[in-house]
């Protein structure tokens, strides 16, 4: 019934989580020196609205970025065009790869010229209810206000180790 939950000790929790670091929140450089591109990969149009809150709410940290959407048909990405105010860039491509495929295959062309990317899928699970309720917990953890965003930013422009940041 499922597959099993690697549950990391609480050591490892203390030195994977990115806020508890000493630098956290310390004055640094101005976020948004980096060209930031949002990816969002849209199968279920039903999820997208959740995903324009998520990156509405965290609006002044995502200052500048380019949005960019992938999608499978013409006729969703005609009304991810019309749902959306401002420039966006449409792709439609396979839904193969899952959330990934489209990034990489389709879109990764375009989005390798940038400095930092935000993916963001919209999950939705057929065979259960536990889609919507994982997708807004990880939207939150993730994207929770713009002072975070910004402080995340400030972390990946400081420290040129760090290469992904994800929720718990």
């Amino acid at each position: 019934h499922g597959s099993p939950t690697l549950v990391p000790s609480e050591a490892l929790e203390q030195r994977l989580d990115l806020r508890l670091d000493p630098q956290w929140g310390q004055p640094g450089t101005t976020a948004g020196q980096q060209r930031l591109a949002v990816h969002l990969h849209v199968h279920y149009l039903d999820t997208l609205e959740p995903l324009l809150e998520a990156l509405n709410r965290c609006r002044e940290g995502l200052a500048g970025c380019d949005l960019w959407v992938s999608t499978d048909s013409s006729a969703k990405a005609s009304a991810i065009r019309s749902s959306i105010e401002g420039e966006v860039q449409v792709r439609v491509c396979s839904n193969r790869g899952r959330n990934l495929g489209p990034l990489l295959t389709t879109l990764w062309p375009e989005l390798k010229g940038y400095d930092l990317l935000l993916h963001l899928h919209g999950k939705r699970s057929v065979e259960s209810e536990l889609g919507e309720s994982w997708r807004q917990e990880l939207l939150t953890t993730l994207l929770p206000d713009s002072a975070t965003v910004q402080q995340l930013r400030q972390s990946l422009e400081r420290d040129a180790s760090l290469g992904l940041v994800m929720p718990q």
